[in-house]
């Protein structure tokens, strides 16, 4: 990886040939290691590979969401999401990794420009102590910082948030097919008043059942 050391304008000019020769073959070789990625055979079978693939040249998304406060106790708000955000991207930007990030509910949505590095970011993310989850492609992992106690609470939270949509989920299907039911008893009621409006007397049962005997 690049050096991720964070440098301010007057650093950045003090450097000396051999730290530029030394970052130019960072660069190089981290564009191999791309090069060597795209040609490593795919396999449709891992889903890891195949989002990779997919994302390809493509901007790629994941949900970022933080504890509630900081190691010394201050609230995370919505501005200090947006100051922890902007270093996230001062250090992946010296890897090559430009993200954007909006506000998402009570967290953050951060886009990665190079959709392909979609899981470097994720691990990345990860790794920081203020972050408790993060969902990518609707998976959820849980923060590397989080205590035992902490992270079977966000199993919990998980666990139950998964069960309210799978009742709602059921709650929609049976009205929609409750809903479809309706619609056809409408439209046959629709039917018969229009045949009636015409003069035709609605078949009934018997007359049905006596239809379909007679093509027998």
């Amino acid at each position: 990886l690049c050096d991720c050391k964070k440098r301010n304008s007057k650093q950045w000019n003090s450097m000396k040939e051999s730290e530029w020769q030394r970052l130019e073959w960072e660069e190089e070789e981290e564009d191999f290691e791309d090069e060597e990625e795209k040609q490593r055979p795919f396999d449709p079978k891992n889903m890891k590979d195949f989002f990779i693939n997919q994302k390809r040249g493509k901007p790629a998304m994941l949900v970022v969401k933080f504890r509630n406060t900081t190691e010394d106790g201050q609230n995370i708000t919505l501005e200090k999401m947006y100051e922890i955000a902007n270093e996230w991207n001062n250090l992946l930007l010296t890897d090559g990794i430009d993200i954007s990030t909006y506000e998402h509910d009570d967290g953050l949505l951060v886009t990665v420009m190079q959709g392909h590095k979609i899981f470097q970011v994720k691990d990345f993310l990860l790794e920081d102590p203020l972050v408790r989850l993060v969902i990518l492609d609707q998976e959820k992992s849980f923060g590397l910082h989080l205590s035992v106690q902490e992270e079977e609470m966000e199993k919990n939270i998980v666990a139950e948030e998964k069960a309210k949509k799978d009742k709602d989920y059921k709650k929609r299907e049976k009205e929609a097919i409750l809903e479809g039911k309706k619609r056809k008893l409408r439209e046959k009621k629709k039917e018969e008043a229009e045949k009636a409006a015409a003069g035709e007397k609605p078949a009934s049962d018997t007359d049905k059942k006596a239809d379909g005997d007679a093509a027998a």
